[in-house]
């Protein structure tokens, strides 16, 4: 799915300058998270049972510009606590966010029924998830929202939950008019302007202590050796405000 993400972002790049990777299968994605982390123009979200392998996804994890939100779920955790972490914290987060496309991370082996986790979640939950996915797509993506068929291991359980995930993508709305248009998007300015842009040229010339101090406007990472400081300066410049 980072691929289609990344690939997005490169052939598209005037279109879809922010993404968002949504992640609800039982195991933490941390690839994904790992992706996103120093890339603000890369939003990363994420249930998964805790502990559990691979071990990661703490709910102190934010990336770089807070680009990325888990909520871990204890054993034998409901519905409830499922719906509860999306519809109240991630979802939320996302809007804010206001990406130009989404992707999902589209795992099912949160399932009661699933025999590698402990999570109690039913058909109707991802039937619950999907729909409002769906319908936050539309509002700030124009639409553009793509699933990608991940975890699952009892095949019976499965098959339901994909069926139900299917049919929530099928019938929900299409975007309307004034969605396609961006007259629902948020009117907050998506391309916070730092103080000044800065060429790659001014970026290679500038001292330790120069782009420690943009950084920091940005509420950036100042630690590193000056090379990465000047990558992470200049990949901020060329994603997010050009």
């Amino acid at each position: 799915i980072m691929l289609g993400l990344a690939h997005a972002q490169r052939k598209y790049h005037k279109l879809i300058k922010r993404v968002a990777l949504l992640d609800f299968d039982v195991h933490h994605g941390n690839g994904g998270q790992a992706a996103c982390w120093e890339h603000p123009s890369r939003f990363f979200a994420s249930t998964h049972q805790t502990p559990l392998f691979p071990w990661k996804g703490l709910s102190t994890d934010t990336g770089v510009q807070m680009n990325v939100v888990n909520v871990p779920l204890s054993k034998e955790s409901t519905s409830q606590e499922f719906r509860d972490a999306w519809e109240h914290k991630i979802l939320p987060s996302v809007r804010k966010y206001q990406p130009d496309m989404i992707f999902v991370s589209a795992g099912f082996d949160a399932h009661e029924d699933d025999p590698l986790a402990s999570l109690n979640l039913v058909e109707d939950d991802f039937h619950f998830l999907t729909d409002k996915i769906a319908r936050l797509a539309n509002e700030v993506s124009n639409g553009r929202l793509v699933t990608v068929l991940e975890g699952g291991y009892d095949p019976d359980a499965l098959g339901r939950c994909v069926t139900a995930h299917i049919e929530a993508l099928a019938e929900a709305p299409l975007p309307s008019e004034a969605q396609l248009k961006g007259e629902t998007r948020s009117t907050d300015d998506r391309s916070l302007k730092v103080s000044m842009l800065f060429s790659r040229e001014e970026i290679e010339a500038m001292d330790k202590s120069t782009i420690r101090a943009e950084l920091a406007k940005l509420g950036l990472p100042t630690s590193g050796r000056l090379d990465s400081l000047k990558d992470r300066l200049g990949a901020v410049v060329s994603e997010r405000y050009l």
